[in-house]
């Protein structure tokens, strides 16, 4: 039995038919975990957005003052803005940030079972160095901006922190992260330098938390493995979502999928598994 007080923090910001229907899943998944709306999407639209994903939530909260690209680029800043406004008067152990385009298919207590209490969950957690040279969309795609920001987060953590190990790197989807890290984190955030995707890991070793690996995403560059999950805008095919899901050893999350997947609603759910 699940020891943790587990929550689902929602980040979504548009196509409220595809969140509904997302956020009813999880329900279902986990019928005693609550769910809270990050909403990331135009602010004067907030009110109709809410209105139409209807009463899926536990309670909603608007990402305000901060500009569309820093909503992309800073996931784990955004989280910070939720619990400094309203996040400390909610009860929780273990955070989960779920993506409005990410489809778990088991309990989030069957997914995340391998990531203690006191860890935080990083999806595709690896070495910077083994990955920096071909990860072009950011070495290159986006110019000079992003060396240089790395190079400057780098050195305020050196001179904040001292020596904090291996450079790290993720991918953004499906994190978890304890509340003590989360409240430890918001008492020293580190700045908006580059994104997420290399922020989250070197402020959990700054702040001296164990990071792991998740496992939803298992080998980088690979196109295997993007026909299950990806961050390259490849949208995965239900066909293959089924035959995982067929398969007692399959995968059971998958990213990105930004269709309502009917197939996946209908099927009826054991208590960890679809199947």
């Amino acid at each position: 039995m699940d020891i943790m007080k587990r929550i689902v923090l929602f980040r979504c910001h548009k196509l409220p038919d595809i969140v509904r229907s997302r956020v009813t899943l999880l329900r279902r998944l986990n019928p005693t975990t609550t769910i809270h709306c990050l909403y990331g999407g135009p602010e004067e639209s907030f009110g109709h957005f809410i209105d139409d994903t209807g009463d899926v939530w536990d309670s909603t909260y608007c990402i305000r003052g901060r500009l569309d690209r820093w909503k992309w680029l800073h996931s784990d800043l955004a989280v910070l803005d939720w619990y400094n406004d309203c996040g400390t008067s909610i009860p929780f152990d273990m955070l989960h940030l779920i993506e409005w385009d990410l489809l778990p298919t088991e309990s989030l207590e069957a997914l995340y079972r391998h990531i203690p209490i006191d860890g935080i969950g990083l999806t595709g957690l690896t070495p910077l160095s083994e990955i920096i040279d071909k990860w072009v969309f950011w070495t290159e795609l986006h110019g000079s901006w992003w060396p240089d920001q790395l190079t400057q987060m780098y050195d305020y953590a050196q001179k904040k922190y001292g020596d904090t190990g291996t450079r790290m790197a993720c991918q953004g989807p499906a994190p978890c992260f304890p509340r003590r890290f989360i409240d430890t984190y918001a008492n020293n955030p580190l700045p908006d330098f580059c994104h997420d995707e290399v922020r989250l890991p070197l402020a959990a070793q700054c702040l001296g938390f164990s990071i792991h690996d998740t496992g939803f995403f298992r080998k980088w560059f690979n196109e295997e493995e993007f026909k299950l999950f990806n961050c390259t805008e490849q949208s995965i095919e239900t066909g293959v979502i089924l035959s995982e899901l067929q398969d007692k050893k399959g995968r059971r999350m998958f990213h990105p999928v930004r269709e309502v997947v009917k197939e996946i609603e209908n099927i009826r759910l054991s208590p960890t598994v679809l199947i």
